[in-house]
């Protein structure tokens, strides 16, 4: 099992949220088996998303993917995201 650590500053969470949800599919077509989501109790538009994975590489071809890049800016993401990885 593979995750990914994604922490991301939000224009406003209630719409980033949604189109993060659309774009399961994409997740899935990469091996995604799932994913959590925490929002910050001090500021809900400061998340961290932990999201699993089949496997690395697959995880590492969907962060390659782009419509990745172009749906977190259609969503408001601000910055650039911070990634971690586990094994």
């Amino acid at each position: 099992m593979f995750k990914i650590f994604v922490r991301h500053t939000l224009e406003d969470y209630s719409k980033w949220k949604p189109l993060f949800d659309e774009h399961a599919d994409v997740r899935k077509k990469y091996g995604s088996t799932g994913y959590s989501v925490f929002a910050s109790v001090e500021n809900p538009n400061d998340v961290l998303v932990e999201i699993v994975w089949e496997n690395k590489e697959g995880a590492m071809e969907f962060l390659h993917d782009p419509s990745l890049k172009a749906t977190m800016g259609k969503a408001g993401v601000i910055g650039v995201p911070e990634f971690s990885f586990t094994e």
